[in-house]
């Protein structure tokens, strides 16, 4: 018997492949700065960490969300709103600045407040940034009087805006925004002010000055905590045997999975704050990771490498 071989099975042609989907587009006012911003970059699993903090420290015992005041106020411009001239009287340039915002505009609120706010630009990648902003809501005003001005560029890393916190880092950067709760994660360091007590009188990168521009080595600091430095919950921190609320464990999950920047000084405070945007104080997870947050603030450690 003659035995033919046997032939391939043949398949339909597939045609051609289809196009991949382009990639969702990053909203840069929700989450601002390059993927690869120091701000945005999570910490590495063969982290280094040094002593905890609240051993050496007893104001690393307390911590509070500064949502309600002396905190940032948050705002987005439409294209059609009110074109302002603002001028500054401090800062790296003093002078006269146009930039659209609300009727509603003003800075935070608390006595001791820096009265930070800042306004996302209608076109999607500017933040305007100011530093003692009136606590007054701008209204119909077309002129106003502010202390700095800064514009930054949110596809870029965010460090290096200029003098808005002592550290030269963006007022946006660390912010715990109503975006990251209606997201119900926190994907970037968060930021924080540290007491003098606790603070070095050096900075290290990415940071490029320290509070009142004072050299490296001068100050009135008295710690050993450099501005700049990362702090973080280290990864050995089994965070669901800490009986955290949803809030308290989403604050703790970004301070051990991102860390949290030292941006600026807390002067005489023994409280340091952890930032959040003044309109999500009163949200009910803010509440929670509240009460939760002098058991984080406890376990915080100096990252020494590599973050």
């Amino acid at each position: 018997m003659i035995q033919f071989p046997s032939l391939p099975t043949l398949t339909p042609d597939p045609g051609p492949a289809p196009t991949p989907s382009p990639e969702t587009p990053v909203d840069l006012r929700s989450r601002p700065f390059a993927a690869n911003s120091p701000w945005n970059t999570a910490i590495t699993s063969g982290a280094v960490y040094g002593p905890t903090l609240s051993v050496q420290y007893s104001e690393m015992r307390k911590g509070w969300i500064n949502g309600l005041q002396h905190s940032v106020t948050v705002f987005y411009a439409k294209a059609t709103d009110t074109l302002r001239t603002i001028t500054t009287t401090e800062g790296n340039a003093p002078g006269k600045y146009q930039v659209r915002m609300p009727n509603e505009a003003a800075g935070s609120a608390g006595s001791y407040s820096d009265q930070h706010m800042l306004i996302f630009d209608a076109d999607g990648v500017t933040v305007h940034e100011f530093y003692k902003f009136p606590q007054t809501a701008i209204g119909t005003r077309t002129t106003y009087t502010a202390g700095a001005y800064v514009n930054t560029d949110l596809r870029r890393g965010g460090w290096g805006a200029g003098w808005i916190r002592a550290t030269s880092t963006s007022a946006a950067g660390g912010l715990i925004r109503a975006s990251d709760l209606a997201a119900g994660v926190i994907q970037h360091k968060l930021a924080i002010a540290l007491p003098y007590t606790v603070l070095s009188r050096y900075w290290e990168a990415p940071a490029d000055r320290k509070d009142s521009g004072h050299p490296q080595g001068t100050g009135p600091q008295t710690g050993t905590v450099n501005y700049g430095a990362v702090l973080a919950i280290p990864k050995s921190v089994d965070l669901s045997k800490l009986g955290l609320t949803q809030g308290g464990l989403l604050v703790a999950k970004a301070m051990q999975d991102y860390g949290i920047y030292v941006v600026d000084g807390a002067g005489s405070a023994k409280i340091p704050p952890i930032y959040a945007e003044q309109a999500i104080g009163d949200h009910a997870r803010i509440a929670e990771a509240s009460r939760d947050i002098d058991k984080l603030i406890g376990l915080l450690a100096v990252v020494c490498w590599p973050w």
